[in-house]
């Protein structure tokens, strides 16, 4: 029973990591893509803050991250959008909601079981406000989530084979 158990848990572990476009190969990033994804992983954390921790302050914070970084954050959806349309063809649309649904999902759990949390995140919104726009993907790709993205850069050699420019 435990076997079993631990089986289906393995498939929903499995299940909520990215689809590769082929069998047997993982989504690999060029720096560009990374950085997106770091970014979304970052702006999602904190719109759960703003949803979550039910602090109004937090949800105002939220509000100036998006107006001050706006541009940042379009050029990263713009990037996360074309990376999904070219590994995934019609379907990238599609996987790319599966993605951003798995990223808020997982924020939102973690604001529901990390007992610090809305204390983490309110240090998050008061690093991320005193941030320049040019050090937003730097800032994301620090914080310990931007590990859980199911993503990994690409070496020369599988960019050059995934077709993803540096």
């Amino acid at each position: 029973m435990i076997g079993r158990i631990l089986s289906a848990v393995a498939v929903l572990a499995l299940a909520a990591l990215p689809t590769a476009a082929s069998p047997g190969t993982r989504p690999c990033l060029s720096g560009q893509e990374q950085a997106a994804v770091h970014v979304r992983l970052l702006q999602t954390e904190l719109m759960m803050a703003g949803l979550s921790c039910g602090r109004t302050e937090y949800v105002s914070r939220y509000n100036l991250f998006v107006q001050k970084f706006r541009p940042q954050l379009v050029s990263h959806a713009t990037a996360l959008k074309d990376y999904f349309a070219r590994r995934y063809g019609a379907g990238g649309t599609r996987q790319l909601d599966s993605f951003v649904t798995k990223v808020a999902n997982a924020a939102s759990q973690r604001s529901m079981t990390a007992p610090d949390f809305c204390t983490a995140a309110g240090k998050l919104l008061d690093a991320v406000l005193v941030a320049e726009p040019a050090q937003l993907a730097e800032l994301s790709a620090r914080q310990a989530f931007a590990a859980t993205s199911g993503f990994e850069a690409c070496s020369p050699k599988t960019r050059q084979a995934a077709g993803t420019t540096p």
